[in-house]
């Protein structure tokens, strides 16, 4: 082992506190300036406006919007220095320098912003962004296109790409027209951000940025993207999914037979070459891209099909692909609407129609339904492959194994001085006060004098709103329910309403109308005062066997 002095360990010890003084972090205050876009430092967390940043002795990288970049050196005081026009620094502090552009995007009619910077926000028309001096920006174009550009002090911009012009402040798109064909696909389409921006079908001319991707929204959720160049010549990004030329860009598509099977709802492709229909049917649709088929009003799954006619289906649970075909599958859940008298119906599905009492259901499974309690008040219900069903507010109703139940809560409804008819929507026509049992967390629609307010009854109970004014009528909505005879039984399933012992003696006579004791359920059948289980006198005969013979004095001769 080699020995050092006294000496040495001096000089090491100075090292040492040196390189401590190298890795120590200073606090700079980051000020960027005009700039409102996001900028972030090493790496780091994107963040808005000035910020005080902890930046170690030595080079450090400031990033700018999504592609802009400068570096920075701090030396071991704490100064910063910028080699370059992008900021200006100084002891614990950046400032940077920025510059406004007017950007033109001339017959684009889509959106564009600059990404991560400012403008922010996608819109459309001749707007100003304010960039940093010498560094990139990048203009994002319709949802999946753009370019860069970048300012010197002087304000010239530049721009490599054949996507724009620049100048002294200005920066002007280049843009081509592309006419979009869907060939035998009948849905809706558009260019996504871009122009034509709403959904239609049919041939119509899109107006694109050359040099960058465009996309073509197809139904709902189906993208076909493309790049036209300088010259108009429009390259597909997938060659399944289209053929492009001289400003033209023509959709292939593929023939398949959809069959529901025994779901006898409406379905629909979302914006796509069918929508309410029911039973099998046969559309075009484009291979390569998405679609979402609709079961019902809400549910729906994905598919995508290839080139040759094979379709997918995304979960897997709710139909089955083949080549050309697509088939769903079915589950049938026994639906019991419990105390809930009204109707009730599943949105578009099976039964559609309202309807009461017990019911099978007929669902695609891995899709959501929303079942309506009453006209106006819904839930969701979703079952599995094995028929096992769930409620997704969890209050509504309870599910089980191929079995739905609804939960309810009673309300009483007051009408108050009001003494004419009033209802809920299909759940019921009532006169004076009254209990009704609703399902909770769904509306329903209290109606008076043509006149109707939506109330909704939550879990706990709580009725909102409580009271309600319809015409001459002014409605109290309150938690539980009337209960004449305290018997802790609501009057509108209490079989003796006014009996608190609820026929005490199982005559199937009410207490408070038996009078007779005992389990006599005839009564007094001749109204002569003698209960029929201990009279022998039977008819009108009030007196029984007056002179004690034997024989009743309405056959006594």
């Amino acid at each position: 082992m080699q020995k050092i002095g006294l000496q040495g360990l001096y000089v090491t010890g100075i090292l040492c506190l040196f390189g401590a003084a190298n890795a120590s972090a200073h606090v700079v205050a980051v000020d960027p300036g005009e700039y409102d876009g996001q900028w972030r430092a090493d790496g780091g967390s994107f963040v808005t406006g000035p910020q005080s940043v902890d930046l170690a002795t030595g080079s450090h990288t400031i990033q700018v919007g999504s592609v802009g970049f400068f570096t920075i050196e701090v030396d071991a005081g704490g100064v910063v220095v910028v080699p370059n026009n992008s900021a200006v620094g100084g002891p614990n502090q950046l400032t940077f320098n920025t510059i406004d552009v007017v950007v033109d995007p001339a017959a684009f009619d889509g959106q564009w912003t600059i990404s991560r910077g400012e403008p922010a926000n996608f819109a459309s028309g001749v707007r100003t962004a304010t960039v940093v001096v010498d560094t990139a920006a990048q203009v994002a174009v319709g949802s999946a296109g753009g370019f860069t550009f970048s300012a010197n002090t002087a304000g010239d911009v530049a721009t490599s790409a054949v996507s724009a012009i620049g100048g002294l402040g200005t920066l002007t798109f280049n843009t081509v027209d592309v006419v979009v064909d869907p060939g035998s696909y009948a849905g809706l389409w558009n260019m996504s951000r871009g122009e034509p921006a709403n959904f239609a079908a049919g041939v119509r001319t899109a107006t694109v940025v050359p040099g960058v991707g465009s996309r073509i929204a197809v139904g709902t959720f189906g993208a076909v993207d493309f790049t036209a160049d300088g010259g108009g010549v429009v390259t597909p990004a997938n060659p399944v999914s289209a053929i492009g030329g001289l400003n033209a860009i023509n959709l292939n598509t593929v023939t398949v037979v959809i069959d529901p099977a025994a779901f006898g709802g409406q379905w629909s492709i979302s914006r796509g070459p069918v929508s309410s229909v029911t039973g099998a049917q046969t559309v075009s649709l484009v291979p390569g891209t998405l679609f979402q088929v609709i079961a019902g009003t809400f549910g729906g799954f994905f598919v995508d099909i290839d080139e040759t006619g094979n379709v997918n289906v995304l979960n897997g649970v709710s139909a089955v692909g083949g080549t050309g075909t697509l088939t769903f599958n079915t589950v049938d859940i026994l639906v019991d609407p419990g105390d809930f008298l009204g109707l009730w119906s599943i949105s578009r599905g099976e039964p559609g129609t309202p309807i009461g009492g017990v019911q099978t259901a007929t669902l695609v499974p891995g899709t959501p339904f929303q079942f309506i309690a009453g006209t106006f008040g819904g839930f969701f219900v979703m079952a599995d492959a094995e028929g096992e069903v769930e409620v997704s507010n969890g209050v509504s109703a309870t599910g089980g194994s191929g079995t739905l139940t609804f939960n309810t809560t009673v309300i009483t409804i007051d009408p108050g001085d009001f003494t004419g008819n009033w209802s809920i929507s299909r759940a019921g026509f009532f006169t004076g006060t009254q209990n009704v049992a609703l399902v909770p967390l769904v509306s329903f629609r209290l109606e008076s004098d043509g006149a109707g307010e939506f109330f909704t009854v939550g879990e706990p109970c709580e009725v909102n709103p409580s009271l309600i004014t319809l015409g001459a009528g002014t409605f109290t909505l309150d938690c539980g329910c009337v209960d004449t005879d305290v018997d802790g039984v609501c009057d509108f399933e209490d079989i003796c309403p006014n009996d608190p012992e609820n026929d005490a003696d199982g005559d199937g006579v009410c207490g408070d109308l038996d009078v007779c004791s005992g389990d006599d359920a005839t009564g007094d059948t001749d109204g002569d005062g003698i209960c029929d289980d201990i009279d022998f006198c039977t008819g009108a005969n009030a007196s029984g066997d007056a002179d004690g013979d034997g024989i009743c004095n309405d056959l006594d001769q």
